[in-house]
């Protein structure tokens, strides 16, 4: 109800009216804008007919989602309302329109839908070192930020790729957008890192540029070593060679390995998983051989070598030494037996086989086809003798020495037995030139030849003996060829005739009768005695 007040007439009319409906158009103005960027919305109002122009008053609010964003004071009309901080996605904006005056006009809503869409983000990556090599850990990183107007810093995942294949898993994004990834997969070569976003609820998803990394081949750590070692001959021998990378490569090389010996290439080797590889040869000679081990190298690792000497020394003989008797006679004939046998398979040793007696040596064997070799000797001395035998080796077994035997040899005679006659007898009977009365005989002699059994002169010293028996009967007596020894030369030794070998000995004796000299030297007697001679 409006007071009307007309002083023309001098009344006062009231009038009763009805409030006025109102309907409240939204427009969106900006279109779909991208985060950051404000969104602009405009509200309309439209009224029945009939309502009073000057009641086209009041307030807008404006809300979004249920939140009030703003409010704006509406005079017929609006103007265009920015509301900014959207996020992305589509929203619906509400204007609510309170009239100044209720009673001429009634409240009204209206509303619009915005798009805002997600904001750019910018991707930025890096790698380090950079160039690397095979194997080395490289660190991949990746930096996402937003382009205006899009306000924050974008999360997410990033996925790093190689030659446009992933590498490893997504990495998410810290809180100042960055992720990293550090790989030791990159191939030798010039490589093309990227990486990709994938986008959240504000940013796009977005694709960095590509950066050129180069991987370089890696060097590589070689030995060779031989076992056993050292080794003998006809011994089998392994050459192993070990490849490593060398920091900060990493990784097992692959490829062949090539062994020289002495000069001579092997066939070649393949390197196994674990990086070796090897080669066994049972063919090499007593000394040092020259091995180089060489590399071939591979897509990831460079080529390398390596040397070592290998010593091969002579196989071991075992040599055991054998007698054809334990004893035997002065002047008898032993057989001493040597047998060589190796200690492992290989070919049969040869050479010769020195034999020794007493640390002498006093003959040599070839060895036969099955390691034999023999010496049969009739100069040892009486008495006991120690024996033993080396074999000298040959190109490929080694030096040896024998087991020690002993041997014992007698003089041959018995007791009270004269060497020139029998056991017991009293006359040589055997040598006519020893022993024999050559003066003239008295038939009544009792001892039956001598002239006087008590006379010196007689050429009897001891009568009737007929032996040498005493060294007083070194003078007594000589033989009808008028030496004393009764070698049948004519002379007494000592008159300028060689000595004669009566024995063999392993000593040296020193006696001196009746200005005779009688020596034992390295098996031989020497007996010299003063000659006397008596005229018959």
């Amino acid at each position: 109800m409006h007071p009307d007040t007309n002083p023309g007439n001098g009344y006062v009319q009231i009038r009763f009216n009805q409030a006025f409906t109102s309907w409240l158009d939204v427009y969106d103005r900006s279109g779909p804008v991208d985060v950051g960027e404000p969104v602009v919305v405009q509200a309309s109002l439209v009224t029945a007919s009939g309502a009073d122009w000057d009641s086209r008053a009041g307030t807008i609010t404006w809300k979004v989602g249920g939140d009030v964003v703003g409010t704006q004071v509406l005079e017929n009309s609006a103007d265009p309302f920015p509301i900014p901080g959207l996020g992305a996605g589509t929203h619906t904006v509400v204007a609510e329109f309170t009239p100044r005056y209720p009673a001429d006009l009634e409240p009204s809503t209206g509303s619009v839908e915005v798009q805002v869409n997600q904001g750019r983000a910018a991707l930025v990556i890096s790698s380090g070192p950079n160039p690397s090599v095979t194997g080395q850990p490289v660190t991949l990183s990746a930096t996402a930020a937003a382009i205006a107007p899009a306000p924050g810093t974008p999360s997410g995942e990033v996925q790093f790729m190689a030659d446009g294949a992933p590498l490893g898993v997504p990495v998410a994004l810290d809180p100042a957008g960055q992720a990293s990834l550090t790989t030791d997969e990159l191939a030798v070569g010039v490589r093309s890192i990227s990486a990709t976003y994938n986008g959240d609820a504000t940013f796009l998803p977005a694709t960095s540029a590509p950066l050129t990394h180069v991987v370089n081949t890696g060097d590589v750590a070689m030995t060779v070593a031989p076992a056993p070692s050292p080794s003998v001959v006809n011994e089998t021998v392994t050459f192993t060679a070990t490849m490593e990378a060398v920091r900060p490569a990493s990784g097992v090389p692959g490829g062949t390995v090539t062994f020289t010996i002495d000069g001579i290439d092997l066939p070649p080797a393949t390197v196994a998983a674990d990086g070796t590889a090897g080669t066994s040869v049972s063919y090499l000679a007593a000394g040092n051989h020259d091995v180089i081990a060489t590399y071939s190298g591979d897509a990831s690792f460079n080529p390398a070598a390596a040397a070592t000497t290998h010593a091969v020394n002579k196989g071991d003989v075992s040599v055991a030494l054998t007698q054809s008797a334990p004893t035997s006679s002065s002047g008898e004939a032993v057989d001493f037996t040597a047998v060589v046998e190796p200690q492992i398979d290989g070919v049969a040793p040869t050479g010769v086989v020195h034999f020794y007696v007493g640390g002498s040596f006093v003959g040599a064997a070839e060895l036969s086809a099955g390691g034999v070799a023999t010496l049969s000797t009739s100069a040892l001395a009486v008495g006991v003798n120690q024996i033993t035998a080396r074999y000298e080796g040959d190109r490929v077994w080694s030096e040896t020495f024998a087991n020690l035997v002993e041997h014992t040899v007698t003089d041959g005679s018995a007791p009270g037995t004269d060497p020139g006659g029998e056991p017991g007898s009293e006359d040589p009977g055997e040598d006519p030139g020893e022993g024999t009365d050559t003066s003239p005989t008295d038939p009544t002699d009792p001892d039956g030849g001598d002239v006087d059994p008590d006379d010196p002169s007689d050429g009897d010293a001891d009568p009737g003996d007929g032996h040498l028996d005493d060294l007083d009967d070194l003078g007594d007596r000589q033989d009808p060829d008028g030496d004393v020894l009764g070698d049948g030369d004519g002379h007494a030794a000592g008159d300028g005739d060689p000595a004669r070998p009566l024995a063999r000995t392993g000593t040296a004796v020193l006696a001196s009768t009746l200005g005779g000299l009688v020596i034992a030297a390295g098996g031989f007697l020497l007996m010299a005695a003063g000659r006397r001679r008596r005229e018959a």
